[in-house]
Parts: structure tokens; sequence; C-alpha cells
């Protein structure tokens, strides 16, 4: 019985140990609002950051990956150098046209353009405005169950992926991802429209 009381003893004191290791640090997780509006970190070697897509502009290799990163390489890979992010959510799928028009999209709606070949990027949606777009589309189409939906998409706030892209040229491109998101722009991001009711999506799948 005392080696019992003396094990219980031990591990209390190693698990309030363990709470005062963490208690002074950030949290890991964050909501997809903060995301949105962070830059992403700069990481000390963007050759081992956790990249998930990328492509070719002209002859430099443009990535991206997870916490917002964006990685260049302009030697076929052997060295990399990251650049800045205006997101730190995860980029999912990045795409250029040429050797200076590009869009990337990812987690919590975002999707970011450049126009110097992946070395700056700018913001041009976010999962605020999608459920916004995706509201007044609801609005337009004076459907009941579309509305209802909206107001959902809404009230759950920035939190779906957009998953892949295809860019057409430096203006058009259509961006797709989680639960039947669909927009298509035409004029490099500025303004999107919602191609949602193309769509046979009866469960929002």
């Amino acid at each position: 019985m005392d080696g019992l009381i003396k094990f219980a003893a031990e591990r209390r004191s190693l698990c309030l140990s363990m709470v005062g290791m963490f208690a002074g640090l950030p949290a890991l997780a964050q909501p997809v609002s903060e995301s949105l509006s962070r830059t992403a970190l700069t990481v000390r070697s963007p050759g081992r950051a956790v990249l998930l897509a990328g492509d070719v502009a002209d002859r430099r290799i443009v990535a991206v990956g997870e916490r917002g990163i964006i990685v260049l390489s302009d030697d076929e890979g052997s060295t990399w150098r990251q650049m800045p992010s205006p997101v730190s959510v995860t980029l999912t799928a990045v795409h250029f046209t040429d050797a200076r028009q590009g869009m990337a999209v990812g987690h919590g709606g975002t999707v970011l353009v450049t126009s110097d070949g992946g070395e700056n990027w700018k913001v041009r949606l976010d999962g605020r405005k999608v459920a916004q777009l995706v509201l007044d589309t609801a609005r337009a189409s004076d459907d009941p169950r579309a509305m209802k939906e909206a107001e959902q998409f809404v009230a759950e706030g920035p939190d779906k992926p957009f998953l892949d892209l295809v860019m057409f040229d430096a203006r058009r491109a259509i961006i797709v991802g989680a639960y039947g998101l669909a927009f298509e722009t035409r004029d490099g991001g500025a303004t999107w429209k919602s191609w949602m009711p193309r769509l046979d999506n009866p469960k929002s799948l």
C-alpha cells in the first residue's frame, strides 16, 4: 500500500511539473480566423518544411505547405528560400500560368496571388468572404434550402479549405474545396462568382 501511495504522489508531482512547463507556452492550435490574419513564421530550414504542393514558374520551383509556408528554388531544388506569406493557414495547392503569375489556395478559404514569380503574395479571398459569397448566391436563388445551408455556412465560420485550382491564364481561375466549394474569377481574383449551384450536391458533402 505504501508503494502505491508513493507511486501516486510521484505521478501527481510529475503531472504538476509538466503543467508548469507548458503553462507559459502559447497554444499550438489556434483558431482559423486568427491564422488568416497572422503571417507565416520564418522557419530555420525551408527545404525541410512540410510541403504539400508545388509548381514550376519558368525555371523556378514554387512550393507551399503547412502554416502558410511558401518556398522557392532557383537551382532545381538544391537550395530553398522562404518567402513572406500573409497567412499562417495550411496551403494545399499552387499553380502558375507563366514565370510571374501564380495562385495558391488553402485552409480557411484562403486564396493568394502573386505577380512576380512567388516573391510576394496578396490575399484575394478568405473564408469570411467565401461565406458571404455563399450567402449572397443563396439569396439570389430564392431557394429556402439554399438559404438555410448558407446561414449555417456563415455561422460555422471560416473553417473550410480549398483543395485545388486551375488557372487558365493570369485572369481566369477556378478553385474547389471541401463541401462542394467551387468559385470562379475572371479578373485575377479581384472578384469571385460561386459555381456551387452548378453542382449536384444535395447533402453538401
